[in-house]
């Protein structure tokens, strides 16, 4: 009876630890994707408002390039932003928040295409000057209705994991109480479920011995 009692609980401990792995496992996953997808859509809304700045500087100053300079910088220093460069339609650095890259030509098919043909696109890279992954957010800007190049501005992914980590951690607690809770549950009911097996066996044996 005790060797039965103990396979039942090993293979549904097992079963609900197997269960827990898997919806933590499962939630972290779900969570991971969508806060990117949410970290992305609003760093998409921050860059879009940082373009529109920019165009007002190109389309009131008549030489705007000092003022973007001092535009990128300014906002490279915002905490949850890596970098901020102001790319021109010769594929030219006019404005970069790291003053050695500036006047640099970019030469990726990346930066091309976006400086180039003005459109709004994002990647995910390593910014090896900051040490940190990055989302690389191109924003197209405007100077008296034409296109002057992009806005290219880098968001650090460490956004994801402040909204990831709190998540992960309760759900960690939570499936560890809920392990103890019904594995506490389980034992009590196969203990209880195992001594009526006794009891009906020790009885069924009386009534055979008082048979015979």
């Amino acid at each position: 009876m005790k060797s039965i009692k103990q396979r039942i609980l090993f293979i549904t401990l097992g079963l609900l630890l197997v269960a827990s792995v898997v919806n933590i496992g499962f939630a972290t996953w779900t969570v991971n994707t969508k806060s990117q997808e949410v970290l992305i859509e609003k760093a998409q809304e921050q860059v879009y408002e940082m373009a529109k700045q920019a165009e007002t500087i190109l389309n009131t100053e008549t030489n705007p390039i000092p003022m973007l300079q001092q535009f990128v910088k300014t906002k490279a220093q915002q905490e949850n932003v890596t970098y901020a460069i102001i790319i021109d339609t010769n594929v030219q650095a006019v404005a970069h928040s790291d003053t050695k890259k500036l006047n640099k030509i970019y030469e990726d098919d990346y930066t091309i295409e976006g400086a180039t043909e003005g459109i709004q696109q994002f990647s995910r890279w390593y910014a090896d000057v900051q040490d940190v992954w990055a989302y690389d957010i191109m924003e197209p800007i405007y100077r008296n209705g034409e296109l002057y190049g992009v806005i290219d501005i880098g968001v650090p992914e460490s956004g994801i994991l402040s909204i990831v980590t709190p998540f992960l951690t309760n759900q960690l607690i939570i499936g560890i109480v809920s392990f103890l809770l019904i594995g506490s549950l389980m034992w009590w009911s196969v203990n209880r479920m195992t001594n009526r097996l006794k009891r009906l066996e020790t009885t069924l044996q009386q009534t055979a011995n008082l048979n015979f």
